[in-house]
């Protein structure tokens, strides 16, 4: 069992942990808005170590134990009218208190302060889009991409059903229990017709009586949508980049997946039949397969 380490990148304190060999080939993955470090399944993490991955996982700023921007507050008021704004495409990132690129610079400065180069990413949902970040921002650091259930942030692509949007709205409350049933039901509901809700009530206990962080999740989901949209960087990544969508995905929708593959040179699209939006035990061998693609792309581009 790893434990909590925390690195100071700026003014942000970032808490990570590390698993499996020191020698390994250095991976992160990057959680999406209601990920934090403990949130990525332990069975998944054993999967990758024992292909030899040295994994790196941290909770994102205002999310988890890392730092909390508690002095930027967002009331429910001007949430909901910048969420609008934000579907629209008109929100700036001048009327949010941080993006993704702003969040790409904390996981950058992680990696550079843990040591790792030659780095293997991987995102998922939020997380690919920040992952898609910190391939733009150092990609000398990077080896390949690997994006699950992700968009390339532009307006047009990749929205959420009507119901996954009511849900992902709701899932959040300063009371945990409250808390943890909203999480659920938003991820019973967008993982697809696998989702188990023994296992989703169990992903969301671990991660929110660890740590609920409310409103850290509402600027987390407001950084998402005042972020410019990646289109003209990512199709000058110099990387492989490997992308991985859930055909019955509900909060980032196919198409979002299918334009994302469009844009990177060396790009390589798989689409998973019955595959929502979360990452559950059904799908884990897809998701590490993916991973090891990406990572056969870095060595041989064939």
């Amino acid at each position: 069992m790893s434990e909590d380490r925390f690195a100071r990148v700026g003014p942000i304190e970032i808490a990570y942990r590390l698993y499996g060999p020191e020698d390994g080939v250095s991976l992160l993955l990057v959680g999406g808005i209601d990920t934090t470090l403990v949130t990525w399944d332990p069975a998944m993490i054993e999967m990758l170590t024992e292909r030899g991955f040295r994994v790196l996982v941290a909770d994102n700023r205002d999310s988890g134990l890392s730092t909390q921007l508690s002095g930027q507050r967002v009331g429910r008021l001007s949430f909901l009218a910048r969420s609008l704004k934000g579907q629209l495409g008109k929100l700036g990132p001048a009327e949010v208190g941080y993006t993704l690129t702003d969040m790409a610079t904390d996981l950058v400065g992680l990696l550079r302060t843990v040591g790792m180069s030659n780095v293997h990413l991987v995102g998922h949902s939020m997380g690919g889009m920040l992952a898609q970040e910190i391939a733009i921002a150092a990609p000398e650091l990077v080896e390949s991409l690997t994006c699950i259930s992700a968009s390339s942030g532009e307006t047009g692509v990749g929205k959420p059903t009507p119901k996954a949007a009511i849900l992902v709205a709701k899932a959040t409350g300063s009371d945990v229990e409250s808390a943890i049933e909203g999480l659920t039901r938003k991820y019973v509901f967008t993982g697809g017709p696998e989702a188990d809700p023994t296992y989703a009530r169990e992903r969301a206990e671990i991660s929110l009586r660890r740590a609920n962080t409310p409103d850290g999740r509402l600027r987390r989901l407001l950084a998402v949508a005042a972020t410019p949209n990646r289109v003209a960087a990512l199709e000058q990544l110099p990387m492989p980049v490997v992308i991985l969508h859930g055909a019955l995905d509900p909060s980032i929708q196919v198409d979002g997946g299918r334009r994302l593959a469009e844009l990177p040179p060396q790009a390589e699209y798989y689409e998973v039949p019955r595959m929502g939006h979360e990452l559950i035990p059904p799908f884990f061998p897809d998701v590490v397969e993916a991973i090891e693609r990406a990572r056969a792309l870095s060595i041989d581009p064939e």
